[in-house]
């Protein structure tokens, strides 16, 4: 009994010393952290990113030079940036929860993009390299603690209409996503505004 007491104690001192802040969720489950743009967002960056379009991720990355499907019947992805250095990421759009299943011939609907229901990021600059940061669930913790780890900041390079996303694991071991600008019916995307 003394034994497993002691086993609770340093997990739970295990998962405080990785955990930063205790999280609220909105109405459709996504972690959410409200703070000030702390990051150097420079408005320069407007000329580079489309705020009235949706990059959607081409479903692929790349690890050790290799490019492999990540993607497996789970819906769409989209980024949509807004003009204040916030973004929102957009997971499993025209996917059927209760079929698990991407919906054929999904039509995105304004709906699809409330900010209420993505993951909340920033965008920003460092000198001449650009990056982005996701606040997510933390995985494997269930007690609404949330962690920020350096492994959701990923540097975000533009080329063209092109965004990639990219993450060094070390020892000749990174990943890319890519995402491509897509043009949308604004009406999907305009009035909507960041809750964070």
């Amino acid at each position: 009994m003394v034994r497993l007491t002691i086993y609770f104690v340093i997990v739970f001192l295990l998962q405080s010393c990785f955990c930063l802040f205790e999280a609220e969720s909105t109405e459709f489950g996504q972690a959410r952290k409200k703070q000030a743009n702390k990051y150097n967002f420079d408005v320069k960056l407007l000329q580079k990113i489309d705020t009235l379009s949706l990059y959607e991720e081409l479903l692929y990355y790349e690890t050790n030079g290799k490019i492999l499907e990540r993607y497996i019947n789970h819906g769409k992805s989209f980024l949509r940036f807004y003009n204040n250095g916030k973004f929102s990421y957009f997971t499993r759009v025209g996917y059927d929860e209760k079929k698990f299943k991407s919906i054929p011939n999904y039509r995105l609907t304004r709906s699809d993009f409330n900010p209420l229901k993505s993951e909340q990021g920033y965008y920003y600059s460092d000198g001449n390299e650009l990056f982005i940061k996701i606040i997510t669930w933390s995985p494997g913790i269930t007690l609404g603690i949330i962690c920020e780890t350096k492994k959701i900041i990923q540097n975000l390079t533009i080329k063209g209409d092109t965004i990639v996303l990219s993450e060094d694991y070390g020892k000749n071991y990174y990943s890319k996503d890519y995402y491509v600008k897509r043009k949308v019916d604004k009406e999907l995307l305009i009035g909507w505004k960041p809750d964070w």
